[in-house]
């Protein structure tokens, strides 16, 4: 009689716990006795079938769930293709989104803007095209961003400096355009910086030198003109400073000594293929590489490859400052390298001339 007591309350027992653990609230659905938000499922089996791969959602790259929410996913190399559907705003509770070396098309959906709690975002290694959406600025939360190695164009979005908890902002290799944003030194915890391999312009802003844990700068293989800033020479933590095969002009300071002497011969910094032809401080000079010093011919402003009174014109011109000289200009008028265009410059141009 106990025994027959026994198996009918553990009968009971079991169709209690199955009555239970299928209790999903409205919304979620149930897979093996737990939970999984309905809208999250949509959109891994979105992916499953735009790429007709035969497995269920929750076995997708790898998932971390947390009260029946994709928190995490990450879905590198798992040969995705196509684009990245509008839906991908549904996962509202995202924190961690890898879909990184896969051959993914098309451009990010604005929809990404919704993902507001994500603190990580991989997208590199694909053939994602077109610009980079303004409302990547909204991802306020954001630590981390991987958008290189793949087709994006355009300019840089301004509102990036809204990512003040960024610490890596990775959009090299792409085809990039315009100047890099002012805003981008509200980026205070930015350790890496890498915008090399695009067609940038403009200047490297001064205030750069306010990134104080900057780690590594690369801005190589760009169309960057201009000094390089002293500011860059005050970051304490750099270590490694790629600035070659731009456009680079001007004296560089004694300054720049102060940057991690071993990483100039370990190539950790790297500023060749510049057009830095005159100051070269001593302790840089074995590592200088080689610079497009073809065109170099001090006193020749107008670079006619003549010295005579038009060249003189000129430098009075920008002495006097009746026309603001362009880097090339000025480095070409600065005929003793002392920064400033004044009437010693001139003299030595009128020698030039009548010698």
């Amino acid at each position: 009689m106990n025994y027959l007591k026994y198996i009918i309350s553990s009968i009971l027992l079991s169709i209690f716990v199955d009555k239970l653990s299928a209790q999903c609230d409205d919304g979620f659905t149930q897979i093996d006795t737990l939970c999984y938000y309905q809208d999250d499922l949509d959109v891994l089996t979105e992916f499953i079938n735009n790429n007709e791969l035969t497995l269920p959602p929750i076995e997708l790259g790898i998932q971390e769930w947390g009260n029946g929410r994709l928190v995490s996913w990450d879905c590198s190399f798992c040969g995705l293709t196509g684009h990245i559907s509008e839906n991908i705003g549904y996962l509202t509770h995202i924190i961690t989104l890898r879909l990184s070396d896969n051959l993914l098309t098309g451009e990010i959906p604005e929809s990404i803007e919704y993902l507001r709690d994500m603190t990580s975002l991989s997208l590199n290694s694909n053939q994602l095209s077109g610009e980079i959406p303004e409302s990547i600025g909204d991802l306020y939360q954001l630590e981390q961003l991987y958008l290189q190695s793949n087709l994006f164009t355009g300019e840089i979005p301004e509102n990036i400096g809204n990512l003040i908890f960024l610490n890596k902002l990775m959009l090299n290799n792409n085809q990039l355009t315009g100047e890099i944003p002012e805003d981008i030194i509200h980026l205070v915890d930015l350790e890496y910086l890498w915008l090399a391999f695009n067609q940038l312009t403009g200047v490297i802003p001064e205030e750069i030198g306010n990134l104080v844990l900057l780690n590594s700068l690369y801005l190589s293989d760009n169309l960057l003109t201009g000094n390089i800033p002293e500011t860059i020479d005050e970051i304490p933590n750099l270590v490694s400073l790629l600035l070659m095969n731009n456009q680079l002009t001007g004296n560089i300071t004694e300054d720049i000594c102060n940057l991690c002497p071993a990483c100039w011969s370990m190539g950790m910094n790297n500023i060749s293929g510049n057009y830095f032809c005159s100051q070269i401080p001593s302790c840089i000079q074995s590592f200088i590489g080689d610079q497009n010093c073809s065109w170099y011919d001090p006193g020749d402003i107008n670079q006619d490859e003549i010295f005579d009174i038009l060249d003189i014109i000129s430098l009075v011109q920008f002495t006097i400052g009746m026309i603001v000289p362009d880097p090339f200009e000025e480095v070409l008028s600065d005929l003793n390298s002392d920064e400033i265009l004044d009437i010693l410059d001139i003299l030595i141009l009128v020698n030039l001339i009548i010698s």
